[in-house]
């Protein structure tokens, strides 16, 4: 199972915020400063979908994320793909569940191939102790593919796949829309 911590001073693995050694107290009362939390369910790596992605030769695990409006690379692993000086300047600012935010270090474009096919994919650095996973591809890919999932694991088809597109075309009939028939002859039409 993956959990990390979510306070802000620490961001450690194995532990919840709230049982933290390293939080920030209060100073009037000596309390924690942030909310208590409920924690529902873990979820189990299994369930976590997740595809090994090649950049140039540099081959690693990461998150299918459609929750995710971008997607991100952890700093030490763009480190092996690009010189970070050569990162666009374009910096987001990214925030989730909690109310943490994260700058990113800038952002770089590759090309990836995911079942046969390659996409261009636009990378946003995260800080190292920020992100859990190598990698989280977000859901701007769906600009280019279908994701699917199931049992199996997470798959990609491109947009200009014929059979994908067979499958995903959506008639629409209104009632307003009448067609003419009175020219047919055949009754059994």
């Amino acid at each position: 199972m993956h959990y990390r911590c979510s306070n802000f001073y620490c961001r450690g693995s194995g532990h919840y915020a709230v049982d933290c050694t390293k939080r920030r107290k209060d100073s009037k009362n000596n309390k924690s400063s942030s909310s208590p939390v409920q924690i529902c369910s873990r979820i189990s790596k299994e369930r976590i979908k997740t595809r090994k992605i090649t950049i140039g030769n540099k081959t690693f695990e990461a998150l299918i994320d459609t929750g995710s409006s971008v997607t991100l690379i952890r700093e030490d692993v763009s480190k092996g793909i690009i010189e970070q000086s050569k990162l666009s300047g374009d910096i987001v600012v990214l925030s989730g569940l909690g109310k943490y935010e994260v700058k990113t270090k800038g952002s770089f474009q590759r090309e990836i191939e995911l079942d046969g096919e390659k996409y261009s994919v636009t990378w946003h650095v995260v800080p190292t102790p920020y992100l859990e996973f190598q990698a989280v591809i977000g859901s701007d890919i769906l600009e280019q593919a279908f994701v699917g999932f199931d049992r199996k694991g997470v798959y990609f088809r491109k947009h200009e796949d014929k059979v994908w597109f067979m499958h995903t075309q959506v008639y629409e009939a209104r009632i307003e829309d009448e067609i003419e028939v009175k020219h047919v002859t055949n009754p059994r039409i």
